[in-house]
């Protein structure tokens, strides 16, 4: 008895554990021998020999909404964006059409998070939807950005009466919405008449407020009004005032001129209940903030339209992004800045600015733009389908190439979900649903400094929760995380995988690189390669090419393929030990990709692997 329970010990003590992803219902015994269940009284033990053995608690992989929760310093990655990218989660992609929303070719859709947690859409409904002008927005609730339950018309065309005692029409298009801090919703529109470009004391802006969570709302309230106006955004600053920007198309001094715009906007100092400029006679004028000037036949005209303004982690200062146009000529998106002041300068009517703008950036229009706490600014737009640029933690210094998730139509959205998600969202190229995914952050992370026993189980890593992702090719997806000791490197790769292979041809690589110079692989570059069933292979990169090398690397891999386990749930985890003697360490830092390879043709990649480059590779620092 003495002898059974020093080994019992012993194996505790060196870490002994049950592989408990796997789908086997066989017990183990004292030895570790495996055996199979037998007949009740097919075998006996003396008695007081035989003890009662604790079941392992069975192993799930951790999926990317479970990681990334610890908050970081606010601007934490300030200083390196430039490697910062956002994947979409191929898994969170929906296309909602009639069903979830009650109305069919619905467009314009903007989602905002609610105080409570659910989410609100909004979009725009019209029976003519070339002419632009629209009839109506609605919106829509859900739980989880895939269900959605309609909830009919928040702007509705009705029918008033005009001064002169006459029936008019209005019309409602472009809803767009702010959660304020105490978690009232303001939701803006624009509103026009039947013959709004000769009428325009008819036309302006409405509000209505919600203090549930969308569920009912107030009666509509009159913001601006006696001008043209398309697209309002509405913003609620740190200091609790309320701007509502929009695009102003008859105020500029121009009037009659089809290409002559600008953005203008109205201010409220008490939560929305009142708004200024609201003068009780004409012209109605709002505060005119950003217009770029350009000529036609010799005389000056301005631009500028569509913003979307936000204000900077930790800063007064505002950034605005816009479409432009000027003469007709291809969308632009174009960038203006506040000052730290966060303060704009009132114009004339005659009058361009800011003078801190960068006009004309690069094609695209109908430009969102959001900024996650740890400092990169993440701006989409649409051009051909939906486009994604990161720039940096001051709006500035946008990729050159953007990331294309999917094609859409045009007039998407972004918002911001949590510390490292967004959600994006764009009519879908048919005019019949309206696309919704989610985008991960990856950035630099830190290594944790810890032991680990490398045994394919991912108990140990519950609190080690920064992760980078891919999958946004498939429904395949995988998270990394890192930890290191005076010896290793540690990494854990968890992959979701519903269709689980154990074929050569589906595996995952972790790529490893010093930094450089040159931004490019060198002969300090390795990749490991692993699969459902183990180890593949480890490579290293020479003279362009990838030769297979022997390291002393462990590795050891559990399938997660229980039969009680949903499809979703179904994969495997690979747990990785680099000895630092095979590691390039710079400063305390490595470079590292990560990709999915399925039937030797399908790579889903943080970035390139094919070019060379690792300009864009992410840092895994904090190993001392």
């Amino acid at each position: 008895m003495k002898e059974l329970l020093k080994s019992i010990f012993l194996l505790i003590a060196l870490g002994y554990t049950f592989s408990a992803c796997g789908d086997d219902d066989r017990q183990v015994n004292k030895e570790g021998n495996k055996h199979e269940n037998t007949e009740e009284g097919s075998t006996q033990e003396e008695e007081g020999d035989k003890e009662e053995e604790s079941p392992t608690p069975a192993i799930f992989i951790t999926p990317i909404e479970q990681l990334n929760q610890t908050e970081d310093p606010i601007n934490s990655h300030a200083d390196i964006t430039k490697r910062s990218s956002v994947k979409m989660n191929f898994r969170t992609y929906t296309e909602v059409g009639k069903s979830g929303l009650g109305e069919p070719q619905p467009h314009y859709p903007r989602i905002k998070k609610m105080a409570n947690g659910d989410y609100i859409m909004f979009f725009q409904k019209g029976s003519s939807k070339s002419s632009g002008i629209g009839q109506r927005c609605c919106y829509a609730l859900s739980s989880d950005l895939k269900n959605w339950i309609p909830k009919k018309e928040i702007f509705n065309s009705r029918t008033l009466t005009d001064n002169d005692g006459n029936k008019i029409k209005r019309y409602y298009a472009n809803c767009d919405a702010v959660v304020l801090k105490n978690g009232d919703i303001l939701a803006v529109a624009s509103y026009r008449g039947d013959n709004y470009k000769v009428k325009t004391e008819y036309d302006g802006i409405e509000m209505r407020r919600s203090t549930d969570n969308g569920q009912t709302w107030s009666e509509y309230q009159e913001i601006f009004k006696g001008g043209v106006t398309w697209e309002p955004y509405i913003i609620e600053l740190s200091s609790g005032e309320i701007q509502c920007y929009f695009t102003d198309s008859n105020r500029t001094g121009k009037e009659g001129h089809g290409q002559d715009t600008g953005v203008a906007m109205v201010v409220s100092h008490d939560g929305g209940t009142t708004w200024e400029p609201m003068s009780t006679n004409t012209p109605y004028n709002p505060y005119y903030v950003i217009r770029m000037a350009w000529e036609q036949n010799g005389e000056t005209m301005f631009n500028h339209q569509m913003p979307c303004i936000i204000q900077l982690n930790n800063s007064n200062e505002l950034v605005a992004a816009m479409e432009s146009h000027p003469g007709g000529q291809d969308y632009h998106i174009s960038l203006a800045y506040s000052g730290e002041d966060g303060q704009w300068d009132y114009l004339e009517t005659n009058q361009e600015g800011p003078s801190d703008s960068e006009n004309m950036q690069f094609l695209g229009s109908a430009p969102y733009l959001i900024q996650f706490p740890s400092g990169e600014t993440l701006l989409s737009y649409n051009r051909g389908g939906y486009h994604l640029k990161i720039g940096d933690s001051k709006g500035r210094n946008f990729e050159k190439v953007p990331y294309d998730p999917f094609k859409g139509a045009f007039w998407g959205a972004l918002c911001l979900l949590d510390n490292h998600r967004a959600i994006g969202t764009i009519p879908h190229a048919s005019d019949e649903t309206i696309i919704i995914a989610q985008f991960v952050l990856n950035h630099r992370i830190n290594a944790i400094h810890r032991s680990v026993f490398v045994n394919g189980n991912n108990e140990e890593w519950k609190e080690t929760d920064h992760a980078l992702f891919v999958g946004d090719k498939t429904q395949a997806q995988a998270t990394l995380r890192c930890a290191y000791d005076e010896d290793n490197l540690y990494f854990l790769a968890e992959i979701l995988d519903e269709n689980l292979s154990t074929s050569s041809s589906d595996y995952i690589s972790i790529y490893m690189s010093p930094i450089d110079k040159e931004s490019r692989m060198n002969d300090k570059t390795f990749r490991i390669n692993i699969a459902a069933n183990g180890l593949k292979s480890i490579e290293n990169y020479n003279n362009g090419q990838w030769k297979e090398v022997k390291k002393e690397i462990d590795v050891k891999v559990t399938k997660c393929d229980r039969s009680e386990l949903s499809e979703k749930e179904k994969g495997y985890i690979a747990e990785i030990a680099i000895p630092r003697t095979e590691l390039a360490i710079i400063d305390g830092e490595v470079l590292v990709n990560y990709a999915i390879t399925r039937n030797y043709a399908e790579i889903d990649a943080l970035q390139k692997t094919t070019d060379g480059n690792i300009d864009r590779w992410i840092p895994i620092s904090g190993i001392k």
